[in-house]
């Protein structure tokens, strides 16, 4: 049997796996007689992934604790850790999407059913700072649902059609589409037509007709949506 080459670096015993590891192999404990901690990182850290795992509460309630009292700390370490590992952390946090869509969905439902309003307000504040990305998405959003995509256009189609009354005059209503597209051709903003009364909502249903339409910046219509009418209560 070989007798071990010394190389000078300091060996020491993990009390976990029992293996001879260098010293820089464990963290620091300035409280031991060799200065470091009795198991190697790797035990150790297996060992807090366990107890996690068996106690999620207890390590909840301690993160919690940990950012109330040293906010400002934390928040600088976060920032520190999320600017050098932004793309790995989205990417993990879509792969665990896909991994648990379903609880996924249901959080979504129960978030949008609690602060509905107050999303939808932000939701239209970014698109109006960021339209060139909003639009993007979309694209992307259409390029990687289209059935989904058709099948928006199809509702909202079919709700036009029987909002529409026999008499509207649809010369009218095209030149409001006409208009729209002139105004942004002049002005480099993008205009929309608009239903002063929403054609979708729980309280009330506008006819898609010459009287319920008008021009309008789409940033405004964005903020508006399907929330707001004339002479709403």
């Amino acid at each position: 049997m070989t007798a071990p080459t010394f190389t000078g670096e300091v060996m020491l015993r993990c009390g976990a796996c029992r293996l001879l590891k260098a010293e820089t192999e464990f963290a620091r404990h300035s409280d031991r007689i060799t200065g470091s901690q009795h198991a190697c990182k790797a035990c150790a850290e297996q060992a807090r992934r366990q107890d996690r795992a068996r106690n999620p509460g207890k390590y909840r309630e301690r993160e919690r604790r940990r950012w109330r009292e040293n906010k400002v700390r934390e928040q600088a370490r976060f920032a520190k850790w999320y600017a050098k590992n932004r793309e790995a952390d989205a990417e993990k946090s879509r792969e665990w999407g896909r991994r648990n869509k379903p609880m996924v969905q249901a959080r979504h439902v129960r978030r949008y059913a609690k602060n509905g309003a107050l999303l939808r307000a932000r939701s239209a504040a970014w698109r109006t700072a960021n339209r060139g990305r909003a639009r993007a998405k979309s694209r992307e959003w259409q390029r990687l649902n289209p059935e989904r995509a058709r099948f928006n256009v199809r509702v909202r189609n079919g709700v036009q059609r029987r909002a529409q009354p026999a008499w509207a005059d649809t010369f009218a209503m095209r030149e409001a589409y006409d208009l729209a597209a002139l105004r942004t051709q002049a002005t480099g903003i993008q205009w929309q037509v608009d239903h002063a009364v929403p054609l979708i909502n729980k309280k009330v249903c506008g006819l898609h007709c010459e009287f319920n339409l008008r021009v309008i910046t789409a940033s405004e219509n964005q903020r508006k949506q399907n929330l707001r009418w004339p002479d709403m209560p």
